[in-house]
């Protein structure tokens, strides 16, 4: 973080306040080694702060639970969440942003920044998507699938297997709240250099406002449907030739076709392409009377043979689904640590920022570790017991080498 420019980024956007030991790089950075090690609570520093050697190999002091409690409070301005409930029109509504945790996002640029610097791509495709996270805490609201927590959402760029955008959200906020400004702070994030711009994204991106601006920024997209009824007709009366076979699953068969249809409100757009989805049940009627074949649309503006496109449009479960799994259940996002709005946000963006550094961290090391999840890098590359030396005035950390191959530790060395 240090020589990424992070810590420089926290430094200069997020302040504090007040006469502190620790500044806002100091906390920031406590709480993505810590969560890097297999924390997924404020508690665990503690076991950071138990640890001489690490605090030594690092050269500084941790702060303590209750100071990261703190400085993860002064992310929350309940002014402004009283504002944005008076102003909404729904119990529904997503607060702005703090000038703290705007600040915080800057740090999520940076190691976009970092990583094209490193592994430069002309492409960028973002998968948006939005997760539920159950909770009990008192200010946890109701979600869709009949429980309570919160539904945060992030922009995933594909390519380099980064979060690039993150809002947090409560659970009564439906994933397709506001679609478009969700999409703009996506691409914005984005460094310089990219060529082409992509999204994929289910029916929450879905909207006549969001798909006419992707036009008019010549993004290329792929987004699932609202469906209505006119794309249920449009559907039925294609003719049985023009279908092609897509797959079989373990209980339907899958067909293609690109469908005539156009809502009436995107009459006037031009390029884009609906493409429908039939799902016929196998042996549906002796197992269950009541399944009939269902439809399913996907809207893009993209060239190409619509099973491609299909194929293309669903590779976003293997990036975005993968990146909450991670966070959630491996990087600490899944535990939030107040009850305060804004502290739970920027601990969600800090889980995001950890995953972003470790994204790059493995990318630059052996390649046996290109794909490694967290838990495995901690086995491979964190946990490894070493030897403390001091040498010229250098803190030196001695691995053995049946642990840690010589050529491993030099080529991570060259390219940090």
């Amino acid at each position: 973080m240090d020589k990424w420019g992070i810590t420089e980024a926290l430094r200069r956007d997020v302040k504090l306040g007040g006469r502190r030991k620790f500044d806002a790089a100091d906390i920031v950075k406590t709480v993505a080694l810590m969560l890097a090690a297999g924390g997924d609570c404020v508690d665990d520093v503690e076991v950071l702060r138990a640890d001489r050697a690490l605090q030594a190999l690092v050269d500084r002091e941790f702060p303590a639970a209750e100071t990261l409690r703190q400085s993860l409070d002064l992310f929350h301005d309940q002014q402004l969440v009283e504002e944005a409930q008076r102003n909404a029109q729904s119990k529904a509504f997503v607060p702005e942003e703090s000038e703290r945790l705007r600040g915080l996002h800057t740090a999520i640029v940076q190691t976009a920044l970092e990583a094209q610097r490193r592994f430069p791509v002309k492409v960028a495709t973002l998968d948006i998507d939005a997760t539920i996270q159950e909770s009990h805490k008192q200010a946890a609201k109701p979600h869709y699938k009949n429980g309570l927590g919160y539904q945060p959402l992030v922009a995933v760029w594909a390519e380099q297997d980064l979060v690039v955008d993150d809002q947090f959200r409560d659970g009564n906020v439906p994933a397709h709240f506001d679609a478009l400004g969700v999409a703009q702070r996506a691409f914005a994030a984005l460094p310089p250099g990219i060529e082409v711009r992509r999204l994929r994204a289910d029916k929450q991106m879905y909207s006549v406002e969001t798909l006419m601006w992707l036009l008019r920024e010549g993004i290329q997209f792929a987004v699932g449907i609202i469906k209505r009824d006119g794309f249920n007709d449009a559907c039925k009366a294609l003719p049985e030739a023009q279908w092609q076979f897509l797959e079989t699953r373990s209980d339907s068969r899958l067909d293609v076709c690109e469908v005539s249809y156009l809502p009436e409100r995107m009459r006037h757009a031009k390029g884009l392409r609906y493409i429908a989805v039939r799902l016929t049940p196998l042996q549906g009627e002796l197992l269950d009377p009541d399944r009939s074949v269902r439809h399913l649309g996907v809207v893009t503006n993209r060239e190409g043979d619509v099973r491609e496109i299909l194929e293309w449009y669903w590779a976003k479960a293997g990036t975005v689904e993968h990146v909450h799994d991670v966070m959630k259940n491996e990087l600490g996002a899944g535990v939030l640590p107040s009850g305060r709005f804004g502290a739970n946000a920027a601990w969600y963006r800090i889980s995001a920022l950890t995953y972003n550094l470790l994204s790059i961290l493995r990318r630059a090391g052996d390649e046996k570790l290109h794909n490694a999840r967290p838990k495995r890098l901690r086995l491979h590359l964190f946990a490894l017991p070493v030897v403390l030396a001091r040498h010229a005035r250098r803190l030196i950390a001695r691995a053995s080498q049946w642990l840690w191959p010589a050529h491993h530790v030099m080529r991570l060395r060259l390219a940090l």
